[in-house]
């Protein structure tokens, strides 16, 4: 049973070549082998000149066939139009280029019937895209051809091969004349015959093939043939040859040439040959949509060597839906707008869905010098002596040897560790530890092997005891510390709940939601640490105007609670009890959790004393560590801490909105350095009606490694379900506190910078009061001194903290990375998903005291110096100035760095308040690249196609417009929203199914979870959004959203490829860059 409008119709990923050699006769040419320098040219152009676009896309034996090499070699190039040309009714563009120029709209001029020619005998052909091998449409209609029809199956006779130089003509019969504009005196174009109004005299046969070029009237066979993209990802985009040359403005009227059919398609129906020839005007100067193009019209393969081979049409896999663009749309209405077809551009769905395929059944070796997965592709990594790419992952993989190489390439050199990083489901989790001589890496040292740690070796020269040695076999190995290591005897780490129950907390269901989260978080807990043998610590304190503590010792009959009032000089005012083994004293707890709810419940207090209430949890935990989960409804009004109300509203969006994201009092700040001493970090909950001040408060969660949390206009029966899962998941993650990380290196090498959520009392400690499974740091790497080539480079990062279980572990990941003397293998080693995540994690660190205007040019300067940079000194000698080059393993920068300054975190303008862009800027500070990815660039779905035999995620499309469909149903989120929309068109059946309603105006906007039905598709739709809130480890409500509207703005806003008010779209900036590389290296 489908629940959907029938699919959308895929395209073909190989392009097949017509059916014989003989037929193609000059046309089949040989691509010399791969050079790193070379650039590849672009998907067929012609298609393009026609708004139709095939993505550039490799076959599937080709990305995996490819050798390590040649697919880090590969080398994307990118042309960008700068200039418009002068109005003419013609486009003019070289078969290499896919960015057109922008030319006005025209007429559209159909021949009269009295002079149209005459019919012939053969039945009309059927609806089937444009033939590659036809010229420029002409405004005259060609005379009738007096030969046989073609046979079913076989191409008909030629004169010579068709010309590949010459742009297709249109599928479909010129519009009615009551749908084209009136004739407009123009200039006649340098490509097509002066209007004339009788049809030329009939011919036996037409006339030889004659191409029109940059330089010319040449014929086919000259050496301007149309070239296609490698397997190397090649864009060209100039409207000038790759050779440099201009183009020329005589050129010669092109002459029809009979279509070729394919091998395996019916030949073309007889008696409307005559619309074959008689072409109609390109699809710009036409009024209905452009149909699907003939890709089997294309004479190109990508051989799995990555040269241009041959292909037959009988293998040709589907694109996974999103790689192209919907059949029925116009995805070259902003194309021939903007002069780029945005469907050529790189894209980072093509990209993951390549990687995904490449790392589909084969693990990745750490050890294997190789480009490792990008961060959200779904791969086993194999620790065989180097640390995993989820724990460090270094944003180049070949170091430069020198300093002044690597500020050649303009890429900075750093590491993105997440020092807790969990291996993946069939990956071996860290191991725990227990010759004569030994060298070290880093220090260059021969030492000699302790007795203790001596075995003979065998014949081999490895020691007898190899397997048994973790710290010998993998690259990430935990070891007990040892005395030595431990300021105090290590102790289980305290939960600390710390709960407003002001007014606003009681009535809006946050006590009470906070409850049922402690009671299911002890439930998880306990058996977890009853297993272990060991307690489970934790203990509750409320707080409005007093605050107060609650005895839950296991000896009690019910709990007790005790006040202090004197908030200006709190204490606390119990020894023993306020911290307790929840295994011990489940009972006690519980009572208390089912009474707190209504023990404030006619509470008429506004105000709350957080500051105070902070300091006493802070006291509570001073003696063990651990984790303080505080929830905070109102700005601290009372005692120390005391906020103001701070109305930013006049500098947002200025360049002194950063003074907003600056403590208004230093309290808050003092007061996490002394929670970093005692290994306590702090978690924010906040649920504001208004501002809040939250960058006052957000030192403590910024410098304790702590999250922030924000729930505006909380209500818990629509929000109870997202506070419940965060609090179940800040205390059921593996965590651990009172944590110290050091990065060491090879000599040459050393650490400069550190950007994060941490304290640095000195210039190499980091101190963690708390890290678990997803805090992510960036360390930055400077030379000393040149590095030895042919040697590796090594790293070694060795985090030092206290389990959950109350035990002292060294975590250390060693890292080996070879070094390079050539910057053309430097941009091959590039990882893109590190280079995104520094870039973020170093603008953020400068948002707090920079205008948000400079972070957003520091991106985009370090995006051009890169660029410029490949351009300069890697790219070929001959390459035009209207190409952009791209370096393949970096082909994404541009993309990410638009979306990067359009995110909430960075965008200009008044839509996001002080309060949420500290929320977003702390988010980016701490989460992981696997985060940060979908975070800058969201993924969107179709749900619409989806049945009851659907078994995964639909596949993802590009964030954009072009993809919406008035039937459609489409969820896009990016890990910390979640928005879905619901089309006019969608059935009336599909709306009843999914939402409960009887129509589209019907449903209910302001849930923010889809309802639970008992029929097959809204168990698939739920399904579908349970897989991805638990691939972000977190539940996302979702925001309901009609196509039309007015609250639609937010959905668009998430569709970074799109130009969005004052916010600049990815072909609008991937020009903009373009200009800036030429304007660098000029």
């Amino acid at each position: 049973m489908a629940f959907q409008q029938p699919p959308y119709q895929q395209m073909p990923l190989h392009q097949p070549t017509t059916p014989s050699s003989e037929a193609q006769g000059s046309q089949s040419f040989n691509q010399p082998p791969h050079n790193f320098n070379q650039t590849n040219q672009l998907p067929n152009a012609a298609m393009q000149n026609l708004g139709i676009s095939q993505p550039p896309l490799r076959s599937e034996n080709n990305s995996m066939g490819r050798s390590q090499h040649q697919r880090q070699s590969a080398v994307t190039s990118i042309s960008a139009s700068t200039q418009p040309p002068p109005l003419q009714p013609t486009m003019h563009f070289h078969p290499n280029t896919f960015f057109q120029q922008n030319v006005p709209p025209q007429p559209s001029f159909a021949p009269p019937s009295s002079h149209a020619p005459p019919p012939m005998s053969q039945p009309p052909p059927a609806s089937h895209p444009p033939s590659m091998s036809q010229p420029p449409p002409s405004s005259h209609a060609p005379p009738p051809m007096s030969q046989p029809p073609p046979a079913s199956h076989a191409p008909p006779p030629m004169s010579q091969p068709p010309s590949m130089s010459q742009p297709p003509p249109a599928s479909h019969a010129p519009p009615p004349a009551s749908h084209a504009p009136p004739p407009m005196s123009q200039p006649p174009s340098m490509s097509q015959p002066p209007p004339s109004s009788h049809a030329p005299p009939p011919m036996s046969q037409p006339p030889p093939g004659i191409s029109t070029t940059q330089s010319g009237t040449v014929p086919p066979t000259s050496r301007h043939r149309r070239r296609y993209p490698s397997a190397a990802t090649s864009y060209n985009a100039s409207n000038s040859p790759s050779t440099g040359r201009t183009p020329s403005q005589s050129s010669v009227p092109p002459v029809q040439q009979p279509q070729v059919p394919v091998q395996g398609q019916p030949a073309p129906p007889q008696h409307q040959q005559h619309q074959q020839l008689q072409q109609p005007p390109p699809p710009h100067l036409q009024a209905q949509p452009v149909k699907q193009p003939n890709l089997m019209m294309q004479p190109s393969n990508y051989s799995s060597s990555g040269n241009i081979g041959s292909q037959t049409t009988s293998a040709i896999p589907s694109i996974p839906n999103g790689l192209t663009p919907p059949i029925g749309t116009d995805p070259s209405r902003q194309a021939r707008r903007k002069g780029v077809d945005p469907e050529a551009v790189p894209s980072p769905v093509v990209v993951a869905s390549e990687d995904q395929l490449r790392f589909q059944s084969t693990p990745f070796v750490a050890s294997s010098r190789q480009n490792p997965p990008l961060a959200n592709t779904d791969a086993r990594i194999i620790d065989e002596g180097n640390a995993s790419c989820r724990v460090v992952r270094p944003t180049l993989n070949a170091i430069p040897i020198t300093k002044d190489l690597l500020n050649l390439s303009k890429i900075p050199l750093s590491l993105v560790v997440t020092p807790l990083a969990e291996p993946r489901e069939g990956e071996p989790p860290v191991r725990l530890n227990g010759g004569r001589r030994w060298h070290c890496p880093f220090c260059e040292c021969t030492n000699d092997t302790p007795d203790y740690y001596f075995c003979n070796l065998d014949h081999l020269g490895r020691r007898h005891d190899l397997m048994e040695r973790p710290e010998l076999m993998h690259g990430s190995v935990e070891f007990p510390a040892p005395r030595a290591y431990c300021a105090r005897p290590p102790q289980v780490p305290g939960f600390l709940y710390l709960i407003d129950v002001s007014y606003n907390s009681v009535q809006t269901g946050v006590v009470a939601t906070a409850c049922e989260a402690i009671r299911k978080s002890i439930e998880l807990q306990t058996t977890t640490f009853a297993r272990q043998n060991q307690p489970f610590k934790m203990g509750i304190i409320t707080y409005d105007s007093e605050i107060h503590f609650y005895n839950l010792s296991p000896g009690l009959a019910q709990p007790q609670m005790m006040t202090v009032s004197d908030v200006d000089d709190v204490f606390v005012p119990l020894q023993n009890g306020l911290l307790v083994n929840a295994v011990e004293a489940k009972n006690v707890i519980l009572q208390l959790l089912d009474t707190l709810p209504n023990m404030f419940l006619s509470t008429r207090v506004v105000t709350a004393a957080y500051g105070a209430a902070m300091r006493a949890a802070m006291f509570a935990l001073k003696d063990t560590g651990g984790r303080v989960l505080s929830l905070l409804t109102a700005l601290p009004a009372v005692g120390p801490g005391t906020l103001k109300k701070r109305d930013g509203s006049g500098i947002l969006g200025t360049d002194k909105e950063h003074k907003l994201f600056s403590p208004a009092v230093n309290f808050y700040q003092l007061a996490a350095k002394d929670c970093c001493k005692y290994g306590i970090s702090f978690d924010l909950y906040m649920f504001p009606n208004s501002n809040m001040d939250v960058a006052s408060m957000a030192p403590l969660a910024h410098r304790t490694g702590g999250s922030i949390f924000r729930y505006p206009y909380f209500r818990s029966s629509l929000h109870g379900k997202r506070l419940l899962s965060d609090m179940l998941s800040t205390c059921t993650t593996y965590r651990g506190c009172e944590s110290m990380l050091r990065v060491r290196t090879s000599t040459g090498i050393r650490p400069t910078g550190f950007y994060g959520a941490f304290t640095m009392e000195n210039t190499q400690d980091v101190e963690l009061a708390g890290v678990d499974t997803e805090q992510t740091l960036v360390v930055q790497v400077q030379h000393d001194d040149k590095l030895t080539e042919g040697k590796d480079a090594h790293f070694q990062i060795a985090l030092l903290y206290t389990n959950t279980l109350g035990e002292r572990r060294i975590r250390v990941h060693t890292l080996s990375v070879k070094t390079a003397s050539q910057l053309a293998e430097i941009f091959r080693s590039g990882d893109i998903d590190a280079l995104v995540c520094t870039m973020a994690k170093m603008s953020t660190q400068d948002a707090y005291k920079s205008p948000l205007a400079t972070l957003r040019t520091n991106m985009n300067n370090l995006t051009v110096g890169i660029l410029a940079s490949y351009r300069k000194h890697c790219a070929s000698s001959k390459t035009a100035s209207g190409e952009l080059v791209l370096p393949e393993s970096l082909k994404l920068l541009p993309v990410y760095a638009n979306s990067m300054a359009r995110s909430p975190a960075f965008r200009r303008g008044t839509d996001v308040s002080a309060d949420e862009r500290v929320e977003n800027l702390h988010h980016v500070l701490t989460r992981p690249a696997w985060s940060l990815i979908p975070y800058f660039y969201p993924r969107l779905y179709p749900l619409h196609d989806i049945t009851e035999n659907t078994t995964k995620i639909p596949d993802v499309l590009r964030p954009s417009m072009r993809y919406i469909k008035d039937h459609g149903i489409y969820l896009v989120e990016n890990g910390v929203t979640m928005m879905m929309l619901v089309g006019n068109n969608v059935p009336g059946t599909v709306i009843q199914q999914a939402f409960g309603a009887d129509c589209v105006e019907n449903i209910n906007v302001q849930m923010t979870a889809l309802p639970r039905l008992n029929n097959p598709l809204n168990q698939k739709l739920n399904q579908i959004v349970d897989t991805i809130n638990n691939r972000n480890n977190k539940y996302l409500t979702i925001q309901i959203v009609r196509q039309k509207d007015p609250n639609v703005i937010y959905f668009s806003k998430m569709l970074v490829e799109d130009k969005f008010q004052d916010l600049s779209s990815y072909v609008d900036y991937l020009c903009a860059v373009h200009r800036q590389v030429l304007s660098t290296n000029t």
